[in-house]
């Protein structure tokens, strides 16, 4: 006002000499509003809401409008967004599967919670696919000798043959044999 710039609220005058020559005062009585400027910081897992927006990505954010006073103003967010973590695991194995320490017996998918490195809450997923290993026993009476998988017995006992199933899974046949002379 008249060439002076006024930062706080008062009453001001300036002195001068008329059109006429006469000594002359103006007043300003000066109300001083102000702008409002708020700044937060804030970490949090996944997405939030401010000023009625939802932000999903780290970064400063301002948002403008006028306050109270009717003044401009401008509100500063500096967010970091930290993230959940959401892993899926596809998975065939034989007759079980171990995962985040419970044991599987059969196929489904099954999901773990828990806090991520963040502090987020996090969910896995496993797909599993569990495939049976084979266990036959089989028991014969025979005359002699007997032949079974290929390979030919002479006398009596237990014999087992190793092997892998149509479904990759390790498997064990048994035979219990018994042989009489003739």
């Amino acid at each position: 006002w008249r060439g002076t710039t006024y930062r706080t609220a008062g009453t001001y005058t300036y002195n001068y000499n008329n059109y006429y020559s006469c000594p002359s005062t103006d007043t300003l009585r000066l109300t001083i509003r102000s702008s409002s400027h708020i700044s937060e910081t804030g970490e949090v897992c996944d997405s939030t809401v401010w000023r009625n927006s939802v932000y999903k990505i780290s970064g400063t954010y301002l948002y403008n409008y006028t306050n109270t006073a009717g003044c401009a103003s401008t509100d500063t967010l500096r967010l970091t967004i930290k993230p959940n973590t959401y892993n899926v695991l596809n998975q065939n194995s034989c007759d079980s599967f171990r995962w985040n320490g419970s044991l599987y017996q059969s196929s489904g998918t099954y999901t773990y919670k828990y806090l991520n490195q963040f502090g987020c809450a996090s969910t896995d997923t496993l797909k599993l696919q569990i495939n049976y290993s084979t266990n036959l026993s089989e028991t014969r009476n025979e005359c002699d000798l007997y032949t079974w998988k290929g390979i030919t017995y002479r006398s009596s006992g237990n014999y087992t043959y190793n092997y892998t199933n149509n479904s990759g899974c390790p498997s064990t046949d048994t035979l219990r044999l018994t042989l009489r002379s003739g």
